[in-house]
This record gives C-alpha cells, sequence and structure tokens, in this order.
C-alpha cells in the first residue's frame, strides 16, 4: 500500500514525519531524512497490525495536500 507522508524538520533539527489520512496517529523523528523516512515505514507497518487487530478500517487510498492559510499573529 502507498501513503503520502508529511515531513517536517523541527527547530532542533531532526526530521517528524506523520501519516496523513489514516485513523489515529502515526509518527516518528529521525536525525536524516533517510533516518526519518525508515522510522516512519516502521511505525506505519505497526500502526497498520494495530488497526487491524483493532478491527479499524484501513483506507485503501489516502491524499494529503498541503496548503497555506494566513491568520492574524
Amino acid at each position: 500500500m502507498d501513503f503520502d507522508i508529511l515531513i517536517e524538520k523541527a527547530e532542533d533539527g531532526y526530521y517528524v514525519a506523520t501519516v496523513p489520512g489514516l485513523p489515529g496517529i502515526c509518527v516518528s523523528q529521525g536525525k536524516t531524512e533517510e533516518e526519518v523516512l525508515s522510522n516512519i515505514r516502521e511505525a506505519l507497518e505497526l500502526h497498520l497490525e494495530g488497526l487491524k487487530e483493532e478491527g479499524i478500517p484501513i483506507p485503501q487510498k489516502t491524499e494529503a495536500k498541503l496548503k497555506r492559510i494566513a491568520v492574524p499573529a
């Protein structure tokens, strides 16, 4: 299965990856983009296992879009 992931660079220099579009929260971090990709792949596999065990349906197709909005400071 293919999933869109979001990778952000945190203020501390670590990369944080999330998987939008899935039930629950699937997140991981790493010192490099390569490390965070490896870590989020492992986290996603475990997350999907947990969803299956709980009987929660896994979306067959997810799509994430990144949009920028403005709000007053």
